[in-house]
């Protein structure tokens, strides 16, 4: 049974029971392979034969539940560390992927705070009278306003027990798809599914684990410090190897990289996350329109001005023009150089000081070439949650819960591991 989990997932159906049962049932070959004998009504049952559909579940159920299926696939990978069929690198990559869930959602109204008074009914001391109406004249009490309370998406509740009046036994009522949540992907484009963080190493584009969230509505940096942690306590091998992390706008919190400097001496790099920081548009330099919310400054004729290099000495950044097609400057031929770029010879070149862009970091930009190239490698990531989601099963789930979630990325794990070692 286990052989035939791991082929129908290699295979790229979902290594599920009613999958497995399936694929036995309409490939001899396969069943063959994976040790059944095929049923013959002249010698009768065979302890041999195919299993039926409940069999396999009761052997998905032992395996999920027990977490055999991850010990069978943190072994794999660590064989093929062992044996070099997958090389130790200095740097990994770390993202989160989502699974659709196979449960429906309900919103609920979270517990509204007090009420309180708005700014406006707090006032200075010559100005606590009450409001008077300009049409009557008459003083009148400004009503408190109601603040709009907050809602949270959660799965259906639901009682495990078996009483025939549920509604009234005092089982308690649980989650019927715990770890479920809306998983947010941006503005308008939202999932109810669950979460899944992923690691891999930067140039090889294999899984090294994938960890099941426990609330698929957390933030994607929260789930980076513990599962490089679990990794490093998996495989020690790769802890004194590992130099850098790699991670999306999420990750970009400065204690988080801290965090990772002091406790393992590591790197953490991710591109500038704006999040609800505007262009700045005041106090900039002699033809530049507005910078944008990561620091790129955008001249008037709107374009983004390339970064070209720090000054430490006097705690500056250096922007320069770009150049055309023809790698001919911008400037030389645009309509207002007159009152921007004063120069004969090269591009318009612009200083932001350090202080105006303190998200920034001088010894490694964020906007820098330097920097595009190394998070380029960052890219791995997403071929690989093609891989797991589509090559080796699909996105959406059949089974509700995490520790079930959590058997589904083993399988997973598993069976890329084991492609790569007899591929």
């Amino acid at each position: 049974m286990f052989k035939a989990f791991m082929g129908v997932s290699v295979c790229g159906t979902a290594p599920e029971p009613q999958h497995v049962r399936q694929k036995l049932v309409d490939n001899p070959s396969f069943a063959r392979s994976c040790g059944f004998t095929l049923p013959d009504p002249k010698l009768g049952y065979r302890q041999s034969d195919i299993p039926g559909l409940r069999k396999l579940e009761q052997f998905d159920q032992v395996m999920s539940d027990n977490g055999l299926w991850g010990e069978a696939a943190v072994e794999q990978v660590a064989k093929n560390l062992k044996e070099e069929r997958v090389k130790l690198e200095p740097t990994l990559v770390h993202d989160t992927t989502h699974y659709q869930a196979f449960s429906s959602m309900r919103v609920v109204d979270l517990p509204e705070d007090e009420e309180r008074p708005s700014s406006n009914d707090v006032k200075s001391d010559d100005t606590k009278a009450d409001v008077v109406n300009p049409t009557t004249t008459k003083p009148r009490k400004q009503q408190p306003k109601r603040r709009k309370g907050k809602r949270k998406s959660q799965s259906k509740t639901i009682k495990t027990c078996k009483c025939p009046d549920r509604a009234n036994c005092p089982h308690p009522w649980v989650s019927a798809d715990e770890g479920a949540g809306t998983v947010v992907k941006s503005t308008g484009k939202m999932y109810w599914g669950h979460k899944a963080s992923t690691l891999s190493f930067a140039d090889q584009e294999i899984l090294l684990d994938a960890v099941a969230m426990t609330d698929a509505a957390s933030h994607d940096s929260q789930s980076l410090p513990d599962h490089v942690a679990r990794v490093f306590r998996l495989h020690p091998n790769l802890k004194p190897a590992i130099k850098r992390v790699l991670d999306d706008g999420a990750a970009d919190d400065q204690t988080l990289k801290d965090f990772f400097r002091t406790e393992w001496e590591i790197e953490l790099l991710a591109p500038v996350n704006p999040r609800r920081r505007g262009p700045m548009t005041e106090d900039l330099p002699r033809g530049i329109d507005h910078l944008t919310p990561i620091g790129i400054p955008i001249c008037r004729q709107g374009y983004p001005l390339e970064f070209l290099t720090c000054r430490h000495d006097t705690r500056k950044f250096v922007f320069q023009a770009p150049s055309g097609e023809d790698r001919t400057p911008v400037c030389w031929e645009c309509p207002t150089r007159s009152e921007c770029y004063r120069g004969n010879v090269g591009a318009r070149r612009v200083t932001i000081g350090f202080d105006r862009l303190p998200w920034l970091h001088p010894e490694f930009p964020q906007v820098s070439k330097r920097f595009a190239k190394v998070m380029a490698r960052r890219t791995v990531i997403e071929r690989l949650h093609k891989l797991m989601k589509y090559d080796f099963g699909d996105d959406r789930l059949s089974k509700r819960g995490t520790k079930a979630f959590q058997a589904r990325l083993d399988k997973t794990l598993l069976a890329m591991h084991l492609t790569l070692a007899h591929g």
